[in-house]
């Protein structure tokens, strides 16, 4: 069978059902580990855990600030953004970005 432009949403709702599937037959504990290791919430059902899978992960460096218990401005805010751009391009021989340069 030749593909089409109408197969594509199938495969990928396939491919969403297939990771639901996998994510749903862990165990509370594993699915808990996950969250944790990504800094999302650990409490509520398996279904909501597996919601929080499912999400979009936070930026990398946002995760090691929370673990190492540093500063980290709400996710979805400009002031998160700002310090994700200005750790990206800092070195360590940097000075940094002046409020001028911004």
């Amino acid at each position: 069978k030749k593909k089409t432009d109408t197969d594509a949403p199938a495969n990928i709702g396939e491919e969403e059902d297939q990771e639901n599937d996998d994510l749903m037959s862990r165990s509370l504990g594993e699915l808990k580990e996950m969250c944790r290791v990504r800094s999302e919430l650990i409490s509520g059902s398996k279904k909501e855990l597996v919601q929080r899978l499912r999400w979009q992960s936070k930026p990398q460096l946002i995760i090691e600030r929370l673990l190492r218990k540093q500063y980290v401005p709400k996710t979805n805010s400009s002031n998160s953004a700002l310090m994700v751009a200005l750790l990206l391009h800092h070195t360590p021989s940097d000075t940094g970005l002046s409020k001028e340069d911004l």
